[in-house]
């Protein structure tokens, strides 16, 4: 929350009660942080922090903060596009490929226990597509029945279109 706030410091048009208010009341916030302690707000916290990294134009590191970001929670790859476009106007081409490679060393230096141990059953769980998802925990998919949202073809597809998106995103 700290860090959130940190960007707004500076800001005149802007009350932060009105903001600290609206984050605690807010149904999706009290969802995924209160009631289940996901690992979000520890993925959300890196993402912060690299953020504000970024802006203060430390770029390798704040690579690196994002990179372990994105090793606690894949969402955290859908920053991914922006950061991209990001680096490459305030770095240059070669910086920013260099970023890249960063990036990708820290996943391999986090994963490389896991990958020594069992490289296909890692690889094959981080990319689970049989995962079936219980209506009970969604907030975005709320307006389905749950019926429909416990069917089969709906399930795969929401997650074939998550890691489509989630790859989509990395390749540009």
């Amino acid at each position: 929350m700290g860090l959130s706030l940190r960007f707004l410091k500076g800001q005149k048009q802007f009350h932060h009660f009105v903001l600290l208010f609206f984050t605690f009341a807010s149904y999706r916030v009290h969802s995924i942080f209160a009631l289940r302690l996901f690992n979000d707000p520890v993925a959300m916290l890196f993402l912060y922090l690299s953020v504000l990294l970024f802006l203060e134009k430390k770029w390798v590191f704040g690579c690196a903060v994002f990179s372990f970001a994105v090793s606690i929670k894949m969402n955290i790859m859908l920053f991914s596009p922006g950061l991209f476009f990001i680096l490459l106007v305030e770095t240059g081409f070669v910086k920013t490929v260099l970023c890249i490679f960063l990036c990708a060393a820290v996943q391999v230096l986090l994963g490389l226990p896991f990958l020594l141990e069992n490289p296909f059953g890692y690889i094959k769980m981080s990319f689970n597509l049989g995962r079936q998802f219980f209506f009970k925990w969604t907030v975005n998919y709320r307006f389905l029945p749950e019926e429909m949202f416990s069917f089969s073809f709906i399930s795969r597809s929401t997650v074939a279109g998550k890691h489509r998106n989630t790859c989509g995103h990395v390749l540009l």
